[in-house]
């Protein structure tokens, strides 16, 4: 019979060595994973897309980059600070890093296929699925090109930094906090307008407080539309009905829903982000120069107005 010692398997002095990682067929389709509570994990995205989001943390995070580096197949960027956390003003601000990582991936040519929790880990969050839809010659470059250098403790080490420019995608956050507060994070006055307008027209409990809350425009709302009990709970949804609704009219729509908070918060809520369709802008703008030219041409015709219902 042999003992409990002759089941132990033998010791090895051998360095470990880490497995070797095949890159997926799905070349055109990516992966960016909210993990821990302040770091980025990218997966299977090529060198520009890590280039563009370097740049967006730098612009969208008040913080700096504490380190980046290859994170077994992946790459994965440590900011300072903690967004995924969400206590008091990084609740904010964490939404306009994701804000500026979202803008950047739509302009690249990536669009968002799901926000998906894919896992039962307490570290991680939801990862963002994308897909390349833009042209073949901007996907990728060269699987050769030289690393830019990582950033360590802050300080950017061997890169080069560009001056980054407006991307030209219109997105906004809505952030549910509490039992009772919406915060418009990055959205226009007309934005805010049409939220206030749903909330005031729908939730009977009405409108208590109106403030600016860390750059972001927050409403405290009567009662606990984020916790209800009974006909608030239909209510509620009716509220998020109008919401919808009325920033259609303006030609945006729910881009993604993302849970920017630790898995073990039993009282989390996902964050809403919303995207300007391109064609329904230019579909306004047309209409708006249409309108100023029959203005233009002088006339009292009844038929030159155009009246908007929102």
């Amino acid at each position: 019979m042999s003992s409990y010692n002759e089941k132990l398997p033998a010791y090895t002095s051998e360095p470990f060595t880490p497995p070797t990682f095949i890159r997926p067929k799905a070349s055109k389709i990516c992966c960016i994973t909210l993990r821990d509570t302040d770091r980025l994990l990218l997966i299977n995205t090529p060198m520009q897309v890590i280039r563009s989001i370097r740049l967006s943390i730098l612009e969208s995070w008040y913080k700096p980059i504490q380190s980046e580096g290859e994170y077994y197949g992946g790459y994965e960027f440590k900011v300072k600070g903690n967004p995924w956390r969400g206590f008091r003003a990084e609740t904010v601000y964490s939404r306009k890093l994701v804000l500026g990582i979202l803008r950047r991936m739509a302009f690249l040519g990536w669009k968002l296929i799901q926000a998906s929790d894919v896992t039962k880990s307490r570290c991680e969050m939801d990862s963002l699925f994308f897909e390349f839809n833009g042209d073949e010659g901007e996907e990728e470059e060269s699987e050769d090109v030289e690393r830019e250098g990582v950033v360590v403790d802050g300080e950017r080490r061997g890169i080069k930094l560009e001056v980054d420019q407006d991307t030209g995608v219109e997105m906004f956050a809505l952030s549910f906090e509490w039992w009772d507060r919406l915060r418009v994070i990055e959205g226009s006055p007309e934005n805010i307008a049409a939220i206030k307008d749903a909330l005031q027209s729908v939730w009977t409990k009405g409108i208590q407080l109106e403030k600016d809350y860390a750059g972001s425009y927050e409403f405290k709302l009567g009662g606990s539309p984020f916790n209800p009990w009974k006909w608030d709970s239909i209510e509620a949804r009716m509220m998020f009905i109008q919401i919808l609704a009325n920033l259609k009219s303006q030609g945006f729509s729910l881009y993604a829903s993302i849970d920017i908070s630790p898995n073990q918060q039993d009282e989390k809520i996902e964050s809403w982000f919303f995207k300007r369709d391109n064609n329904n802008k230019v579909r306004e703008e047309g209409t708006e120069m249409q309108a100023a030219r029959q203005l233009t041409r002088g006339g009292n015709d009844k038929k030159s107005g155009v009246l908007v219902d929102f």
